[in-house]
């Protein structure tokens, strides 16, 4: 019985040291929470319960459509990622960070290297990872 109670508490003492090792789990990262809708775009007030509902519910949509998933970010097979990121951006939606193509992860990614282009970007620097 006493080799039964040791090996259980060492089970117990190693998982709770691997749990606070890597700094327990995160909740998964809410893709849409950066975003927001330009004012010309906005025809809703937030403030009232259904203006809020018809935000969000566009909000869902316009990342649906454009093949991003909403929590995760990731693409459906229809869609390369910053295509679906400037699809976004094309239906009025801007992130707090900047343009989406002016961002490390997504730089190189020849949609994002066509539109820096088409706006006289084509010598910026790559940005620095953060």
């Amino acid at each position: 019985m006493r080799k039964v109670m040791t090996v259980a508490a060492l089970i117990v003492a190693t998982a709770t040291l691997v749990g606070c090792g890597f700094k327990g789990f995160k909740p998964v990262k809410d893709e849409m929470a950066n975003w927001r809708l330009k004012r010309e775009f906005n025809p809703y007030s937030i403030l009232t319960k259904e203006g809020f509902n018809a935000y969000v519910q566009k909000q869902l949509d316009d990342f649906n459509e454009c093949g991003i998933d909403p929590v995760d970010g990731l693409t459906d097979a229809r869609h390369d990622l910053a295509e679906g990121y400037l699809c976004i951006e094309n239906k009025g939606w801007y992130e707090d960070a900047g343009p989406i193509c002016t961002q490390h992860w997504l730089f190189d990614k020849p949609a994002c290297v066509e539109w820096r282009k088409e706006r006289g970007l084509e010598h910026m620097p790559k940005p620095e990872w953060k």
